[in-house]
């Protein structure tokens, strides 16, 4: 089919999979008795809460900063490296209402949620970030009060270095950093690599934690306890995941999914190494949040506050912190990664970049020729006659593009075909709820694209192209009864805007004056999706075409394709 589909790609927004959060939920008010310790729940997909202002309180020498705070408070969450971020915008749209935040569990397998609120107390404002549950129950919780003055006239990268250090500090009172996500005899998979500053050869102790005790006034996580499951050597390092090889275990079969390790490297622990040294541990009533003043102010004076509501949920007093969980100096800066990955001038690394996602397709792609000339594609014994892959880049949030390469080779009904198609296009995304049932996002965007095909033994020889098509398509979830299972989902659309090109007819070209196309693609992949591991699914493609060529021959091409798709973090 692969004869006018400008532009074969996958259009699928990256979900956040791979998570699932266990912990129970204590009411510890008032009661002092003792508790069984309970697992320390896996923590690994949260989202970014907007942040929250108090409403009557007047900000106006603070409207400059409100916004550049947001995106800086997202930022500091995305910079400590804990966690895989659900995208800003959907959970902007979901977590507001109970129906919302369900959905975020349990389609997008979201754990956690990072809020920040910010209230004032005179000539203070008052800062204070939360660690929440899927429902919205406090599970950490730091504040700092910062002169209002500061605030004014600090810079923005002053207020950035204040938002990192308040989110890390609080992120840094969790005994692990990631977590193992599978375990294969003596093999281990580990949720973290060279972002989170693990490298190949590196020895690490497996733990597995528990919360201990709990905030008497707000049931938030107080202290944790760790227990050793073995030791284990990393053997590969990716992006975002590794593999270790067991090297001793406590006790038989210690190791399971959801224990963890402690990563000294990762950002939001390397950022405050020096300063953790020079501290001893110290009792609750010696920590909290900290007074702080510009810099070369006086130091910072502890002090606990009441922090404000986050929207449906009361939260009480700061926690009290370990030694981790310390400020450092406002002259400390966060160093990079000691073993980041160098630079490369690799062809690869350049068309391939991490970070970046691969979707790939082999299918069976059926079309027509009829008109001025005629040519049909045959069934090939191989049973596929097409292929293609395509890179996607984000711009930001709500913006992405992408480029790739489709190939087309099989039988005719007298000869064969070949042919390329080269493309790339960028999308815009608005997410919105009840466009559809089960739908979430809805995206408009442009699609370029250069073909060239040959046919051999038919009356039409082929066809070079260049073509722009506007796109949209409507993104989302379902769980279809007859499968049991998730799937995501995707229909989209595809117009064309301009054509130019040739077209062969009887052993002649003809240029195309003008032509009319409309074509769709429905398909989705099944399951849930794991960090740098291949998601698999299926498509549909359907396309009909008429273009007027010159000395008023025509040509009508239709196509129809089922594809097998695939697709991966890189």
């Amino acid at each position: 089919m692969e004869k006018i589909m400008i532009s074969k790609k996958f259009k699928f927004l990256i979900p956040a999979v791979l998570g699932f959060f266990l912990a129970p939920t204590f009411l510890a008010a008032g009661d002092t008795s003792p508790r069984k310790a309970s697992p320390l729940p896996v923590l690994h997909y949260a989202g970014v809460i907007p942040v929250q202002w108090e409403k009557d309180e007047v900000w106006q020498d603070l409207g400059h900063v409100q916004k550049s705070i947001d995106s800086e408070f997202s930022g500091a969450v995305h910079d400590s490296k804990r966690f895989i971020i659900v995208n800003d915008e959907l959970v902007k749209s979901l977590w507001k209402t109970p129906a919302g935040r369900k959905e975020l569990e349990t389609d997008y397998e979201l754990s956690a949620f990072a809020n920040l609120d910010v209230s004032a107390r005179g000539d203070m404002v008052v800062l204070t970030t939360r660690l929440l549950s899927p429902r919205l129950e406090t599970r950490l919780q730091e504040s700092d009060v910062i002169k209002r003055k500061w605030l004014v006239e600090a810079s923005k990268d002053q207020t950035s270095a204040k938002l990192r250090d308040l989110v890390q500090r609080m992120i840094n009172r969790l005994p692990l950093d990631a977590h193992i996500t599978s375990v294969n005899g003596s093999y281990l998979t580990i949720s973290a690599g060279t972002e989170q500053g693990i490298k190949s050869g590196e020895k690490f102790d497996v733990l597995s934690a528990t919360v201990e005790s709990l905030h008497p006034a707000n049931g938030s996580w107080l202290s944790f306890g760790t227990a050793k499951t073995g030791t284990a050597e990393i053997i590969e390092v990716k992006s975002q995941s590794s593999i270790a090889k067991i090297t001793s275990l406590s006790y038989e079969n210690a190791i399971k999914p959801g224990d963890g390790i402690r990563i000294d490297d990762i950002s939001s622990r390397s950022r405050f190494a020096r300063a953790e040294e020079a501290q001893t541990m110290a009792s609750a009533s010696d920590q909290g949040s900290a007074i702080i003043e510009p810099a070369g102010s006086k130091p910072a004076i502890s002090h606990t506050i009441p922090a404000q509501l986050p929207a449906e949920k009361t939260v009480a007093t700061d926690v009290p912190a370990k030694a981790e969980e310390h400020s450092p100096s406002e002259t400390a800066v966060a160093e990079a990664p000691k073993d980041a990955p160098p630079a490369t001038d690799d062809f690869t690394a350049k068309i391939m970049p991490k970070g970046s996602e691969m979707r790939t397709y082999l299918g069976l792609k059926m079309w027509s020729i009829s008109g001025s000339s005629s040519a049909d594609a045959s069934l090939p014994v191989w049973l596929v006659n097409s292929a293609g892959a395509d890179i996607f880049r984000k711009f930001s949030d709500t913006i992405d593009f992408n480029y790739g390469l489709d190939l087309g080779y099989g039988p005719t009904g007298k000869g064969s075909f070949f042919g390329y198609n080269l493309h790339s296009g960028a999308r815009w995304h608005m997410y919105l709820k009840d466009i559809l049932p089960g739908a979430d996002d809805v995206y408009f965007g442009l699609l370029a694209g250069m073909a060239s095909y040959s046919i051999s033994g038919e009356t039409s020889g082929g066809y070079d192209t260049t073509m722009i098509r506007l796109t949209a398509g409507v993104h989302g979830w379902a769980r279809p009864d007859f499968i049991g299972e998730k799937i995501e989902w995707t229909g989209e659309f595809f117009y064309p805007l301009y054509y130019s090109g040739q077209f062969g007819v009887k052993g002649k070209y003809k240029d195309i004056q003008s032509g009319s196309s409309l074509a769709f693609r429905v398909g989705g992949y099944f399951g849930s999706r794991t960090p740098e591991t291949w998601q698999y699914g299926a498509a549909f493609d359907y396309e009909s075409s008429s273009w007027a060529l010159t000395n008023g021959k025509s040509a009508d091409v239709g196509s129809m394709g089922l594809l097998a798709l695939a697709r991966r973090n890189l």
